[in-house]
């Protein structure tokens, strides 16, 4: 009896762990959680979760309960550090972390390999881990208004990345271009050029 309780919970956990990803386009058709209370009640059904607006200061624990997660929206949170159990949401399509106080990202972030859409505008990211060229499968990434002094080589990889709004940061000339070579087929968004060095 013991030994078929086992089988049987170990078949739903590597169930959960292979939970369907939707397309970006089925995604706002599926039932968003609003708050942990709500979704920690069946934590395997949860695909969304948006806590925009909490005022949470840190992200938590019960987020990376949530294995079949696929949008995450901690938009106006005022976290200031993410943390690396982050890399644990393997199905995340969606992480939206715009207007927070996040000044780096961490390294697990590069361990979402199913993510296709990171917002993280209006932080103060002083720069992107090189871990962000692992994100193979994105394809839009909004982080403008932050310090970022320029972007790692290895957002090369990033081959699906199809736009990038910089805007609101200051470049000049040359980092733009040097950018632009970086992702020849990535429409970039940046704003005026400025002279500084």
């Amino acid at each position: 009896m013991k030994l078929k309780t086992i089988i049987i919970s170990f078949l739903l956990y590597t169930t959960s762990l292979n939970a369907q990803l939707y397309k970006l386009s089925e995604l706002d058709t599926i039932k968003e959680f609003k708050s942990l209370e709500e979704a920690l009640k069946n934590p395997d059904a949860v695909i969304r979760l948006n806590l925009k607006g909490e005022k949470l200061k840190t992200v938590p624990k019960d987020v990376f309960l949530f294995k079949n997660l696929q949008e995450l929206n901690l938009k106006k949170t005022r976290i200031d550090i993410l943390p690396k159990e982050i890399g644990e949401l393997k199905n995340l399509q969606i992480l939206n972390i715009s207007k927070n106080q996040l000044i780096t990202l961490p390294a697990e972030i590069g361990e979402l390999i199913n993510l296709k859409i990171l917002r993280a505008s209006e932080n103060e990211l002083e720069y992107l881990p090189i871990e962000i060229g692992k994100l193979v499968e994105l394809r839009f990434m909004d982080i403008w208004s932050n310090n970022l002094s320029g972007l790692p080589d290895e957002i090369s990889n990033l081959k699906k990345l199809k736009k990038i709004d910089m805007r609101v940061i200051q470049y000049n000339e040359r980092d733009q271009t040097e950018m632009k070579e970086l992702l020849p087929n990535t429409e970039i968004l940046f704003s005026k050029s400025c002279n500084c060095d």
